[in-house]
C-alpha cells in the first residue's frame, strides 16, 4: 500500500516495511546518523535531533503502528504513557483504536470526593537531576482495565518502574511495554523485566 508522499508502505511476515525497510532499521539509520554521544565514556546518547526536541512525526507514526501491530492481540483496552512518550504512544494508540492515559506530573483537580490519584515519585538520578511525581486519576485506570505501558527511550527504567507501580496500585492488569529505544549500557531491562514480567516490545 503506499503512504503519504508517495512512501511505499507493506508488510512482509507480520513486519511492516517502509520503501523496502523495517521501522527498527529505519531508527537505526537515524541513530547512526543523527544521535551524538556524549559523557566522558561516550555512554549518553543525545537523540534531540529528531526523537526528544526536534520531532520526525512520521518516524514516529510508522513505529507507532508497528507496536501496535506487534502488541495487537493482548486486548489492550488502554495505553499509559509518559509525556516523555506521548508521540509515540499517541500513534499506537490511533492504530490499536484504544484511549490514550498521560501520567502528568502536577496532580488533577478531582471531579468527586471518591475519585483517588494513583502517585509515585520518580527518583532523581541519571539525566533527571530531580526527583518527578507522576499521577494518574482513578477516573481513567482501574481493575477492569488492561493497560499497555508506552514510551520512546527506556535508559535505566525508572520510569516505567513507577508507572508500572501505579499501574500495579490501581488494579489493572499491565499486559507489554513498547518501546522505540532501549539504551542497553544504562541497565533498564534488567530492571524492569525480572520484576514485572511482561511482554516486552522493542522495534
Amino acid at each position: 500500500m503506499s503512504g503519504m508522499g508517495g512512501v511505499e508502505m507493506r508488510y512482509k511476515h507480520a513486519m511492516i516495511l517502509i520503501n523496502g525497510k523495517s521501522p527498527a532499521e529505519i531508527l537505526q539509520e537515524r541513530i547512526r546518523k543523527e544521535g551524538t554521544q556524549l559523557g566522558p565514556n561516550g555512554t549518553t546518547l543525545k537523540l534531540h535531533a529528531f526523537i526528544n526536541h526536534q520531532v520526525d512525526c512520521h518516524l514516529m507514526s510508522i513505529c507507532g503502528q508497528h507496536l501496535a501491530y506487534r502488541f495487537r492481540g493482548l486486548g489492550a483496552n488502554k495505553i499509559i504513557a509518559p509525556r516523555s512518550g506521548v508521540l509515540l504512544a499517541q500513534c499506537c494508540a490511533i492504530h490499536l483504536r484504544v484511549p490514550l492515559v498521560i501520567a502528568t506530573t502536577v496532580a488533577p483537580v478531582t471531579s468527586a470526593r471518591d475519585i483517588k490519584i494513583y502517585s509515585q515519585t520518580r527518583k532523581g538520578g541519571g539525566q533527571y537531576m530531580n526527583d518527578v511525581a507522576l499521577h494518574i486519576s482513578s477516573e481513567f485506570i482501574g481493575p477492569s482495565d488492561r493497560v499497555l505501558l508506552i514510551d520512546d527511550v527506556m535508559s535505566s527504567g525508572a520510569t516505567a518502574n513507577v508507572l508500572m507501580q501505579i499501574i500495579s496500585e490501581a488494579g489493572a492488569q499491565l499486559v507489554g511495554f513498547g518501546l522505540m529505544i532501549a539504551k542497553e549500557f544504562d541497565g533498564g531491562r534488567p530492571q524492569v523485566y525480572p520484576r514485572w514480567r511482561l511482554q516486552m516490545g522493542f522495534l
